[in-house]
């Protein structure tokens, strides 16, 4: 090991084949990334043997760094050196809140306006540092707060952070099974022999996911170096649109948004409308014009409490006029985007409704959208799957099937009006069922191709519709060739058991949920059924 740290005029004249620096800095590098990324026992000390490994092992080791909320200005005040500042591209602001006890779960009173207040407090003390930074490249902010107490009670198979994440973007067909400290058994909070057999009961989903009220008269510094906000599924305590807007308002460089809301648990209709309206106010007011990616994706608590306020008046007017505004925010004035991923919140046909014709997307590049009509409950079971002879769909799903279609040539009309547009995505996924629109343009080829656990065969009208935008981007030479038409059905025996497995299986070419989140939403399935 000493030999690995002498000068380079003593190295030169004695090392041998085998020795370290007998190896192309290349490889060298490669080897300090794996045993960095594997993260043995004691690895970080090893960035004390010499210069060499210090730069690349500290570069790996700061690249994503994690702070607690009272303490995140000292701790990154001591981390976030001259010489290290360049190294740090993701800070993740984790605010342990308060702990609580098994009767809070049963008791009416279950909130506290403290979580609010120490949210604030740790997001404000972090904006005052991070205001003195200057730009230096790409930097993601990440907020999440959560109780210890949420994996102690009920919740014991949830992931609260994504420091637990292993391997985000792991390509396994199935999360590893269960280890044996994994295995729970509280008959009190509904685990036997770990297995959750009783569902939580409503003050305890209450408890969780209770919205996030910022204190937005409070000043917050604005904040040039942080280029990507991240609010992932982990942070089961809606932050409310507002305060999604009081932070966007104040990150000045802001280019990114990826924001993964949960619906407010038992909250009326009324109510979620009121939150939609105020998201498509922040969509509009306050997302700066640096922005150029969004990506929304609204997680539930189905498998939980599938009878919730919300899922019993699905029709509800309230949330129907607030959609009709957060699809007019989303389709005009964010026109200037890149890339758009926009899941569950609202659905592609509702857009389209809203898209005027004078509108253009000059910079969009991919869109991914989900639709209502790729429900499985608008098509047969998938235990089922449909069977195509000659053409001829069955005539019980025939209209079905029509309004489909139709779908996806009005989906190739917007295309027409964005002339960067390489990757189109409609699709829709859960329990029993995972379907998807791609329609890609890439290299010398452009493809449309149908995806999914039930078969949809691709019409004329729709073929030629997307030959048309195939045929209008700027190398349209390159494209002059028919469009390739692919249908890819999932195996006939696989039955997706949650969304997190169905967005998986659909191997979508955006994303459309952070990596670490499908992670951990494919993880906590396996891990509350027991499988």
């Amino acid at each position: 090991m000493s030999a690995a740290c002498d000068t380079p005029s003593k190295r030169k004249a004695r090392f041998e084949v085998g020795d370290w620096y007998s190896l192309p800095p290349e490889l060298r590098l490669m080897i300090l990334e794996i045993i960095s990324r594997d993260k043995y026992p004691g690895w970080g000390s090893l960035a004390c043997v010499c210069k060499e490994w210090k730069y690349a092992l500290e570069r790996i080791n700061f690249q994503k760094i994690t702070l607690l909320g009272k303490d995140c200005v000292r701790t990154l005040r001591h981390i976030a050196t001259p010489e290290r500042r360049p190294m740090i591209r993701h800070i993740c602001l984790e605010v342990e809140l308060p702990r609580y006890t098994y009767f809070c779960c049963l008791s009416e009173r279950t909130w506290s306006p403290m979580n609010s207040g120490i949210v604030t407090d740790a997001i404000r003390s972090l904006f005052r540092f991070l205001s003195r930074w200057e730009p230096a490249g790409s930097l993601v902010l990440e907020i999440n707060a959560y109780s210890p107490s949420d994996r102690e009670h009920w919740f014991k198979t949830i992931h609260q952070s994504s420091s637990d994440v292993d391997h985000p973007r792991d390509s396994a067909p199935a999360p590893a099974p269960p280890q044996m400290g994994d295995y729970y058994h509280d008959p009190q909070h509904g685990w036997e022999d770990g297995i959750q057999k009783k569902k939580p009961p409503r003050r305890a989903m209450i408890q969780l996911f209770r919205p996030l009220t910022f204190k937005l008269d409070e000043e917050l510094p604005r904040v040039r170096a942080v280029t990507s906000l991240v609010i992932r599924r982990q942070l089961r305590r809606f932050i409310l649109p507002s305060g999604l807007g009081w932070l966007t308002s104040h990150l000045v460089g802001l280019e990114h948004i990826s924001y993964e809301p949960w619906i407010p648990f038992e909250h009326t209709h009324e109510v979620m409308g009121l939150c939609l309206q105020s998201l498509a106010h922040e969509l509009r007011a306050n997302v700066l014009e640096t922005l150029n990616s969004l990506m929304i994706y609204l997680d539930s608590q189905w498998h939980y409490a599938p009878l919730t306020a919300l899922s019993r008046r699905p029709n509800s007017l309230p949330v129907a006029l607030a959609t009709s505004h957060i699809c007019a925010a989303v389709a005009s004035k964010r026109r200037d985007l890149q890339h758009v991923a926009v899941s569950h919140i609202i659905h592609a046909e509702h857009i389209f409704r809203h898209c005027q014709s004078t509108w253009t997307w000059p910079r969009l590049q991919s869109l991914a959208l989900t639709s209502s009509l790729l429900h499985s409950r608008t098509i047969r079971q998938v235990a089922e799957p449909l069977k195509i002879t000659a053409g001829v769909q069955p005539k019980s799903n025939a209209e079905q099937q029509a309004r489909i279609d139709e779908l996806l040539c009005d989906a190739a009309a917007i295309a027409l009006r964005m002339p960067q547009l390489h990757t189109f995505v409609i699709w829709n996924g859960g329990i029993g069922y995972a379907s998807a629109f791609i329609y890609r343009a890439q290299d010398s080829r452009a493809s449309i191709t149908w995806r999914g656990t039930w078969q949809h065969v691709l019409c004329g009208d729709v073929v030629e519709a997307w030959q048309h935008v195939a045929a209008k981007l700027p190398d349209a030479e390159r494209h002059q060739a028919p469009i390739e038409v692919i249908h890819e059905p999932l195996p006939s025996n696989y039955i997706p058991e949650n969304i997190g497995e169905a967005i998986f299986r659909l191997q979508l070419p955006v994303n459309v949920v952070e990596p670490a989140s499908l992670w951990q939403m494919r993880r906590e399935h396996f891990r509350r059924v027991g499988s």
